[in-house]
């Protein structure tokens, strides 16, 4: 789009994370409401971040028939482990939900570890199949209800300039939502005290196989490691 362009769309989605993908491409399933997705970032990220996928999710995923790409990139947690001062206390046995449960109350009784770089790759290249793209380096930076002669929405304004009238904004920008902040909705809660670090990393000698997740408490302080 041109400077100080403007268009409609039936949805504009704002924030192309693991929410705003799905939410796009659930949508897309619709051949009659049309759809924009924007991000202020220029790519998916790199980095694992949010990697545990529950049962809902899963049946998320096998409604757009993702489901085999998914479990062929995750892996499944078959135990969780803690260890206090070295030695391993609690041991518990994710397995026994899938063999064990009856009836099942979802065919995906799992627990998923999938990295978020490859959620966000996966439901993205679905948006791309189905002729929608991620319109990225992109941020909106002003919301503002409107009445028209052909009814009433909402007008959003761009960083490049653009105007996009929509019926509905879905905001999936995060903590710092401009949507909420434009509508003064809360943000309940408090911050940690603590600092919380993440690495992608390869660990040597580690106790923790790869189907594995471990808690680590020490005096000095708290570790976990996922496969």
């Amino acid at each position: 789009m041109t400077s100080s362009s403007s268009s409609s769309t039936d949805i504009l989605i704002i924030g192309a994370g693991p929410t705003g993908l799905m939410l796009a491409c659930q949508l897309s399933l619709y051949s009659n409401i049309s759809v924009r997705i924007i991000d202020k970032n220029s790519s998916c990220t790199t980095q694992s971040r949010a990697l545990v996928v529950h049962a809902r999710s899963l049946e998320l995923f096998a409604q757009l028939n993702l489901i085999e790409k998914v479990l062929s990139h995750g892996n499944l947690v078959d135990t969780i482990k803690g260890y206090f001062q070295g030695q391993c206390a609690i041991q518990v046995d994710f397995t026994r939900i899938r063999t064990e449960q009856k009836p099942l109350i979802t065919r995906y009784p799992y627990v998923l570890f999938l990295e978020q770089s490859t959620t966000e790759q996966l439901l993205e290249s679905f948006l791309n199949e189905h002729n929608i793209q991620v319109e990225r380096n992109v941020e909106a930076i002003d919301i503002q209800d409107f009445e028209g002669v052909k009814g009433s929405g909402v007008e959003v304004t761009l960083t490049n300039g653009e105007r996009i009238r929509t019926k509905y904004v879905c905001a999936c920008d995060g903590a710092r939502s401009l949507v909420r902040h434009k509508l003064n909705l809360p943000f309940s809660g408090r911050t940690y005290s603590e600092s919380l670090f993440i690495a992608d990393c390869t660990v040597d000698k580690s106790p923790i196989q790869q189907n594995e997740m471990g808690i680590f408490c020490e005096s000095t302080g708290l570790a976990g490691i996922f496969p």
